[in-house]
């Protein structure tokens, strides 16, 4: 158990903004996704700032971002709601190193509570028009070497949007769902140390009212492998809206002891979120599109690359990152198509025919040499998403299936998943005696992985090790080191720079 007192630090909830601790696991903190790499290329001018986080959105920069909308002529005629009225993922607001991804959307009041303190539902309540959407929270800070982790499934946010047949009904509801969230104490599971705070300051609507409820509660009913110290609790955000005859009810819930954000930074993500939310909702918006979510797609994701992205530009950095090794000691080979594929290369050894990558319309490797080392890099540039997807498979098929016996030993390949990219492969080359014991004299790994419609290749060889975990470590040095290079293909196959 720790030593501190997690009351106490519950306590402080929302006021103690001494800095921005966030409620997530650090190597989930730390996986970056191409949603938040997307945004920030769209936000800075030539991508120069890629490297500086983006802790808050401003609610000004978010409500540019969306077309104005204003209550119908006669709000006491029900307009449906559509999906259009509800938060996309574009307008959601977490942190630096998380973000929320849509993962459904559906009418009505479904099959779940609005709200975990709703005594009724939004139907119940009169609602003639129900619109809802879920999201998770995952991490969209990457870095190289990271192990791939699921989103917590208790870090969640959902909206709902709610037609009542007038203004009065609406706010009503409004009332009503307040009351029940003030008054959750022993009203829903592992609520019996529910304590809610003072509402937060947050920018109203042009018509009606707005308000924030935070909350904590369950502190050691969590499972034991989110919360091993039982310390942690649910810490909520309920943001409510009401305009005209429409209501949001939007609720954040993350599973930690800290939530702190910065006034400077724009508040809490619900104070960002919630003035947009209740603008979207009034009748006659467009859906947004959805960002892409930092997924693996499957090679049924398809799409067409652009011109820029089908050929390498002059100079491209594809040996970036290899700058400090000494000149003296290594040698470089510069990046060309003409230097032998390392696709071919590493098929050599006995794993059958090398995959063939005959719908690669551009190739550049490049290799360093040393004393007891060699690397390589290559990358391709495919006409669409589903040529790269392919290549990619294959050539991880082909390791996968690969077994070499000899005489005194045996050689496999262990691949495993990597998080960088649209789908990223780890490979690392295993020796064992009959015995069972690895044969040591050299670790031997590839790494592949596909952004968009290009693919990025590595290879090494270094003396000794030989086990799993040597060839674990030499594929995090090698990725440290191709981290500008892997960016660089990201940045020209989705046209940026």
């Amino acid at each position: 158990m720790s030593d501190h007192d997690p009351i106490d630090q519950l306590t402080r909830f929302g006021t103690d903004l001494q800095g921005a601790a966030m409620p997530v696991p650090p190597s989930e903190i730390r996986r970056r996704g191409e949603r938040l790499r997307r945004r920030r290329h769209a936000l800075v001018a030539g991508g120069a700032a890629l490297a500086v986080a983006v802790v808050a959105v401003p609610v000004v920069a978010l409500t540019a971002d969306s077309d104005k909308k204003v209550l119908p002529a006669d709000p006491t005629d029900p307009t449906p709601v559509l999906a259009a009225d509800l938060l996309s993922d574009a307008e959601t607001v977490y942190s630096d190193g998380a973000d929320w991804f849509t993962t459904d959307t559906y009418s009505g009041d479904g099959q779940s509570a609005f709200h975990p303190c709703a005594r009724e539902s939004l139907g119940g309540l009169g609602a003639a028009s129900i619109q809802q959407r879920d999201f998770e929270l995952r991490a969209t800070d990457v870095r190289p070497g990271d192990v791939n982790t699921d989103p917590e499934p208790s870090n969640q946010l959902h909206q709902a949007v709610a037609e009542f047949d007038s203004p009065a009904e609406a706010t009503a509801a409004y009332a009503t769902i307040e009351s029940w969230v003030t008054e959750c104490k022993g009203q829903a599971a592992d609520t019996e140390d529910y304590r809610v705070f003072d509402p937060l300051e947050v920018e109203q609507p042009e018509v009606g009212e707005a308000t924030i409820l935070q909350a904590n509660y369950g502190v050691g009913s969590l499972p034991e492998e989110v919360d091993p110290y039982g310390d942690f609790a649910y810490i909520t955000e309920t943001g409510l809206a009401v305009s005209g005859s429409r209501l949001t009810v939007a609720r954040i819930q993350i599973v930690g002891h800290d939530y702190n954000f910065l006034p400077e930074d724009g508040g809490t993500p619900m104070q960002q979120m919630l003035p947009v939310a209740a603008e979207l909702m009034l009748p006659g918006g467009e859906e947004r599109p959805q960002d892409p979510a930092p997924t693996n797609p499957t090679a049924e994701t398809s799409g067409e690359a652009g011109p820029s992205a089908t050929a390498f530009p002059e100079g491209f950095p594809l040996d970036d990152g290899w700058n400090s090794y000494d000149r003296n000691t290594y040698e470089l080979t510069a990046p060309s198509s003409t230097v032998p594929s390392i696709v071919e290369s590493s098929f050599a050894s006995g794993c059958g025919a090398p995959p063939s990558l005959e719908n690669s319309s551009a190739r550049l490797t490049t290799e360093l040499s040393g004393p007891t080392q060699s690397y390589a890099r290559e990358a391709h540039l495919f006409a669409t998403t589903d040529q790269a997807q392919a290549a990619l498979e294959d050539i991880v098929d082909g390791f996968e299936d690969c077994v070499l016996d000899a005489t005194e030993s045996m050689t496999r390949y262990d691949v495993g998943f990597d998080v960088l990219g649209d789908e990223s492969h780890r490979i690392v080359r295993l020796t064992e005696t009959g015995d069972d014991q690895p044969v040591t004299e050299s670790t031997q790994v590839w790494w592949v992985g596909r952004t968009g419609n290009g693919l990025f290749l590595m290879t090494g060889v270094e003396e000794g090790g030989g086990t799993l975990d040597a060839g674990n470590a030499m594929l995090d040095g090698m990725l440290a080191d191709a981290d500008p290079a892997f960016y660089a293909l990201d940045d020209l196959v989705q046209g940026v720079g």
